[in-house]
């Protein structure tokens, strides 16, 4: 099994019960759907983020600090971490079930 690293499967009365694979090729298996979910996500937010389902992040922040009544300084902080993330901070892509804004505007 080591040398070919194909899988052995058991069978009970003709039927497929279980699969043994050595933990190198069952590695290679997990991090090949890591790969492919996360491919998906981003496929998804690069086609709502065409769409125009998106806020400028300092909106996002400022309905999250509204709703569960967060100090200001919270927006200082995080204000800190976009500067120091970049341009990669400026949008949000929001999920699909949360309510949204095609504009891109303030919403509070």
């Amino acid at each position: 099994m080591k040398k070919t690293r194909k899988a052995v499967v058991l069978t009970i009365n003709g039927k497929a019960e279980l699969v043994i694979q050595d933990a190198a090729s069952y590695q290679r298996l997990l991090d090949m759907k890591a790969q492919y979910q996360t491919r998906v996500a981003l496929d998804q937010a690069l086609e709502d983020l065409r769409k125009g389902l998106h806020r400028p992040v300092t909106n996002v922040f400022a309905a999250i600090r509204t709703k569960h009544g967060l100090h200001e300084r919270w927006l200082d902080h995080l204000a800190a971490h976009r500067a120091c993330m970049g341009r990669r901070a400026h949008l949000v892509v929001l999920p699909r079930d949360l309510p949204r804004r095609n504009n891109g505007s303030s919403q509070r």
